[in-house]
């Protein structure tokens, strides 16, 4: 693998690169169905030791194997196979492994076989393998640019291929490397470590990561210096990553998909506060807020359900009550009447539409068996999520919301909120969100008027309630707007007087 000219002058993570990859066909040989994704930064030579030099090196090693080769499309497939094809034929080669010729009948860039019967396959993603197996199957790059790696549409797409074609491939024992510059947390490699997260039974992808600067010390180099010095110094990276987005230069040179900083929302503008730093929940009006998927399915959308309260100076205190699963309806709205329950909540906000009257009747008969009726502010769905979360960025930027120092945040408030609009799920942040949204937009009037919060409400003996006090707690508080959702009661909508 070190024998020949080179492209450029060879480092330590070359060599690192080049140890790993003989390690992982030891594995193939030993069928031990090794599993590697290997993420590195653009122009290290990723591609020039893995998809072009590594295929010619197996077939020296084991010419009966079968290998494929897979990239984002056919063109730049028949590109990497021209390679492979100019190496096992160069006089070079012959060298190095004699004995090991190519079949002439099949001398072609996008499958070459040798006279001992094994080949080289190249292809795109999407591209047929019909008859083909594979020893070793090398994807390089599935996805081939930002565009792409955004639409939810096209992942799914490289998703499937690779599920349905190429894993079907696979001999007993045989490997897999998937070698690419990160796009975007939902990508190949992302969902690779996410499936294997969630599925023991599933292939274990072991991870190899190179960030362009290192993010800690290392074995061979120390925090903040570059990865490969001989071709791009630090100040060269830093040049480039001056010029990029956050977002493109923390997925494509750090690997890292999550930004260190968001496109919305800045880590800067993310206060947190100790529980016994936030006001008495009798001094603020407190809301439960929610974002809700009626599934407990594996692969279902997140309910987020969370909340706090507003102080008398405008500041926003999200809670330490946290929820952020995938949970039926029974248990969302158990779960909503707790934490309305436990803070003496003047509301709860959930957006309107389907899932909203989906769980409006098991959410009434709950309060009815507890004995503890909340109002139900419904605000009109919005669409455009980025328009919808503008009165929380707002506030950020103006130090006028408070998160609480709780690990759920490292973990997945603050992730979640330095990719959104762009991460994969965003329902923890349409749940903040859509507090922030009701208070600019007068959904709840007493955030505007400064009226002090309400008195707790006694839960009555057996019998003491009446109609006009069910009707009153369960009502739907909405803006005079003909689009909102009709009142839990079912009810024509009534004309309401503005909030004073």
């Amino acid at each position: 693998m070190h024998r020949g000219a080179s492209p450029y002058d060879v480092g330590w993570f070359h060599k690192e690169y080049t140890e790993t990859l003989m390690a992982f066909m030891e594995a193939v040989e030993n069928r031990e169905s090794p599993r590697l994704i290997i993420q590195v930064p653009p122009r290290h030579g990723k591609s020039y030791l893995a998809t072009e030099r590594f295929p010619a090196f197996l077939l020296g090693h084991h010419p009966d194997w079968e290998v494929v080769g897979v990239t984002y499309n056919q063109h730049l497939a028949n590109r990497f196979g021209r390679k492979v094809r100019y190496l096992l034929n160069s006089p070079q080669y012959s060298e190095i492994f004699p004995g090991v010729a190519v079949d002439r009948k099949t001398n072609s860039s996008n499958y070459i076989m040798t006279t001992a019967g094994g080949s080289y396959t190249a292809t795109g993603i999407g591209g047929t393998l019909t008859g083909v197996g594979a020893h070793v199957a090398i994807i390089d790059d599935p996805h081939k640019d930002r565009k792409e790696a955004d639409s939810a549409l096209l992942r799914d797409e490289v998703w499937d291929w690779y599920s349905s074609t190429l894993r079907t491939r696979l001999y007993p024992g045989a490997g897999v490397i998937e070698i690419q510059t990160r796009w975007h947390e939902d990508d190949l490699a992302g969902r690779l470590l996410t499936h294997a997260a969630h599925n023991k039974q599933a292939d274990q992808f072991h991870l190899i990561d190179y960030p362009a600067i290192a993010l800690e010390d290392e074995e061979q180099r120390k925090k903040g210096e570059p990865l490969h010095p001989e071709r791009y110094s630090l100040e060269e990276l830093l040049a480039i990553k001056a010029s990029m987005l956050p977002r493109d230069w923390n997925a494509l040179y750090q690997q890292r998909p999550s930004p260190e900083d968001g496109d919305m929302f800045k880590r800067a503008h993310i206060q947190t506060y100790e529980y016994r730093e936030r006001p008495p929940l009798e001094e603020m009006h407190n809301y439960v807020t929610c974002d809700l998927a009626i599934s407990d399915r594996t692969q279902a959308d997140y309910t987020c359900i969370w909340g706090g309260g507003l102080d008398s100076n405008g500041i926003i205190w999200f809670s330490h009550e946290f929820t952020n699963a995938r949970i039926g309806a029974d248990d969302i709205c158990s779960t909503l009447l707790d934490r309305a329950t436990a803070c003496n909540a003047m509301a709860i906000i959930i957006e309107g539409g389907a899932i909203q009257r989906a769980i409006q009747p098991t959410l009434k008969r709950m309060m009815m068996e507890r004995g503890r009726f909340f109002k139900i502010i419904a605000p009109v769905p919005i669409q455009d999520k980025i328009l919808r979360a503008r009165p929380l960025q707002a506030r950020m930027e103006q130090g006028r919301v408070r998160f609480p120092n709780a690990p759920f945040m490292e973990t997945d408030v603050i992730p979640q909120m330095l990719k959104f609009p762009n991460a994969k799920h965003d329902d923890i942040v349409d749940s903040a969100s859509w507090f922030a949204y009701a208070i600019e937009n007068s959904l709840t009037p007493t955030a505007l008027t400064g009226a002090p919060a309400a008195a707790p409400h006694r839960a009555r003996a057996p019998g003491e309630w009446t109609m006009a006090d069910v009707r009153e707690r369960s009502q739907v508080d909405e803006p005079d707007n003909p689009h909102s959702p009709p009142r839990l009661s079912g009810g024509a909508r009534k004309k309401r007087k503005p909030y004073a």
